[in-house]
C-alpha cells in the first residue's frame, strides 16, 4: 500500500507539468506576431486606401480553423455587413453581385474577410469602375477606407 502512494503524487507531479507545458505551448501559439498590410483601389476619381495592423484586429475574436468548427462571424453575416456598407460608397449598389469572398488570416488565429463586389452594369463599365472591396473583421466592424482623390499628374 505504501508503495502506490509514494507513485501516486509522482504521478500527479507528472500530469501537473504536462498541463502545464501545454498551456504555455498554446499561448506561445496564440501571440500575436504583428503585421500591417495594406490596399488601395480607384474609383470615380477617388483613391480608397485600406490600412490594417495588430492593434486593428487584437480585441476580435481568434479563430483556428484546425480546431474545426465555423468562424466566429458567419460568411453570410459577414456579406450582410458589406453589403449594407457596400451603400455608403457607391450609388445603386443594389445592382453590384459578389464577385469573390477571402477570408485572409492577418495575424496569428486573427482573420478578415475581403468581400469584393462587381457592377457589370453599362454605367459601370463606361466608367471603368466595376469593382469594389470591403474588408470585414470577425468582430462585424467593417475596416474604414481612407478616401482622398486622386492626384491629377502634369503631362506635357
Amino acid at each position: 500500500m505504501k508503495f502506490k502512494f509514494t507513485f501516486l503524487p509522482v504521478i500527479l507531479l507528472f500530469s501537473l507539468i504536462q498541463f502545464a507545458q501545454a498551456q504555455n505551448n498554446e499561448s506561445e501559439q496564440t501571440k500575436l506576431r504583428g503585421f500591417a498590410m495594406s490596399q488601395t483601389f480607384q474609383r470615380e476619381g477617388q483613391e480608397y486606401r485600406y490600412e490594417l495592423e495588430t492593434e486593428d484586429v487584437k480585441n476580435t475574436p481568434s479563430w483556428n480553423p484546425a480546431n474545426g468548427g465555423d468562424p466566429p462571424l458567419s460568411w453570410q453575416s459577414a456579406v450582410q455587413i458589406a453589403r449594407a456598407n457596400l451603400k455608403r460608397f457607391v450609388k445603386n449598389a443594389d445592382g453590384w453581385k459578389i464577385k469573390t469572398i477571402k477570408l485572409d488570416e492577418v495575424d496569428t488565429q486573427k482573420w478578415i474577410y475581403d468581400i469584393s463586389f462587381s457592377c457589370l452594369s453599362q454605367e459601370c463599365l463606361e466608367k471603368f469602375d466595376t469593382s469594389f472591396n470591403l474588408w470585414v473583421k470577425m468582430d462585424g466592424v467593417v475596416v474604414e477606407p481612407i478616401i482622398k482623390p486622386i492626384e491629377k499628374r502634369n503631362t506635357r
